[in-house]
């Protein structure tokens, strides 16, 4: 029954049969979302071993690892990039009809930017340098009015995002070669969980330059242009000024360095972010605030932060609620003990699965975003502001920002996977087995990007907070989320 429905006519039909429940299960019912991709990629495996489809062999030779790349149509990119702005824009497009400030962007940035002059705008530091948010700050007070002031945030972090996006479908890297690759590429980095603390505004644009940073190491330099050169060089300059999750990969590019003697351009690379993290650290220790942290001391914590946030968080929100919820229906009396060995378990596990990866990796330049993801994970882990031992990460509504680029990174990685099997023989079982757990996040991620607020009614209305102030300059403002306020008064 199955060999004469797979290689008749219907043929044609079945995937695109089974795509359709798939979209109606990202909107309706994650599960038949989930049964639906399992059968798909079933049905291809027996397909190819059956007979030949044309859609079968589209989407699978799109992931091939001996596609040969072939120059894009030049509209391609373009209409992938316009897609993806409107995926953004329409997540919630009240946020740029009716622009807000989001915590730090207003009482830290805009606040001592309104008060002081544009050289001390750009040099100003609460903790460690974010130029992206000076940038945004000094275009607030410039060039906008106080109603529309929020809205040069929202628009640094668009031109963030959309770089990021950018260098996947600009570029050349193997592990993004195919139009299937960019697209799934992109449809990470805009759905991957849970950028609500991020989403427009500037003090999330540290975590998405991160990203950049990471993505440029995975692409190719030799025989680059010279714009592809000064634009990466451009946007590893912004990256290692804007927070220290771009300065924390320093080791990794020289690794690539050593890897690729000779290459000049790497070596430029190389030197930029080393400057920029210099900067960074002297920066931080001359610093008059620093935020209150404490670090994360226990293996066994840092196992259940594995579990919550890159196990559950990425791949099942449903896995990372049943853990938090089983921490807390443990009995007090045995809590520290039964809390521990699950913790040490979850680390083991966490830490076999990274060598699994690197294993598999090899000389894939997706090992650079391997290697990225372990450092930015650990040191989310333990310098997350997450109070006693971190305890407060467990959580699967608390610090989510910090794992946004971890989440993006390893759901990259596992894609790449899929491209790093034999995949002439499509019953290779790291091949299915990576294309599972890949379709497993992204449904996961597609579904809390619909799902996660990026606001509350509680919250208040900026305009109607300046028309406050119009008629009180001695109003304090109160902005997102509910606690925060600018103090237009403070520095006169």
């Amino acid at each position: 029954m199955i060999t004469k429905f797979t290689n008749s006519s219907y043929r044609y039909l079945w995937p695109v049969t089974i795509l359709f429940f798939f979209v109606i299960g990202l909107n309706f019912d994650k599960n038949l979302a989930i049964a639906s991709i399992i059968i798909l990629i079933g049905m291809f495996v027996y397909q190819r071993k059956s007979g030949r489809c044309s859609t079968c062999e589209y989407f699978l030779d799109g992931f091939s690892s001996s596609y040969v790349q072939k120059a894009l149509p030049p509209y391609l990119p373009w209409l992938i990039i316009s897609t993806a702005f409107l995926f953004i824009i329409f997540r919630d497009i009240s946020l740029l009809s009716h622009p807000r400030f989001w915590a730090e962007d207003g009482k830290d940035f805009f606040e001592y930017a309104y008060g002081h002059d544009w050289i001390d705008t750009f040099l100003y530091r609460p903790e460690y340098r974010l130029f992206l948010s000076n940038i945004s700050a000094f275009i607030a007070t410039r060039f906008l009015s106080l109603e529309h002031a929020p809205l040069a945030f929202s628009v640094i972090w668009l031109a963030t995002i959309l770089s990021a996006l950018a260098i996947v479908l600009w570029g050349n890297s193997t592990v993004w070669d195919s139009p299937i690759k960019k697209i799934v590429v992109c449809a990470i980095i805009i759905f991957a969980p849970r950028s609500g603390e991020i989403w427009l505004n500037a003090n999330g644009t540290q975590y998405y330059t991160s990203l950049i940073t990471a993505l440029i190491l995975s692409e190719t330099m030799q025989n680059s242009g010279k714009f592809k050169k000064y634009a990466f060089r451009f946007l590893l300059i912004l990256g290692s000024l804007n927070g220290v999750l771009s300065c924390l990969l320093t080791p990794v590019f020289w690794l690539k360095v050593i890897k690729n003697r000779g290459d000049k351009e790497v070596l430029i690379q190389a030197l930029i972010l080393s400057t920029g993290a210099v900067i960074q650290l002297i920066s931080i220790l001359h610093a008059e605030y620093n935020a209150p942290r404490e670090l994360l001391t226990s293996i066994y914590s840092f196992g259940w932060i594995a579990g919550v946030k890159a196990m559950g968080l990425t791949f099942s929100t449903e896995f990372s609620e049943f853990l938090w919820l089983f921490r807390r229906l443990v009995p007090p009396d045995d809590q520290t003990e039964h809390v521990q060995y699950v913790g040490y378990f979850l680390a083991a596990v966490w830490f076999s699965l990274i060598v699994l990866l690197l294993v598999l990796q090899k000389n894939n330049p997706s090992v650079y975003l391997l290697i990225c993801y372990f450092l930015l994970f650990i040191f989310s882990s333990i310098f997350g502001i997450g109070g006693e031992d971190n305890i407060q990460l467990t959580e699967t509504n608390t610090g989510n920002r910090y794992f946004y680029v971890p989440s993006a990174l390893i759901l990259i990685v596992t894609m790449s996977l899929i491209s790093r099997s034999t995949i002439v023989n499509y019953s290779s079982t790291w091949s299915i087995l990576a294309s599972l757990i890949l379709c497993l996040g992204l449904i996961n991620s597609i579904e809390q990007f619909y799902k996660e607020p990026l606001k509350h009614s509680s919250w208040p209305e900026w305009k109607k907070e300046v028309a406050i102030w119009e008629n009180d300059h001695n109003h304090i403002l109160n902005i997102w989320p509910s606690g925060w306020t600018i103090n237009l008064n403070r520095f006169k």
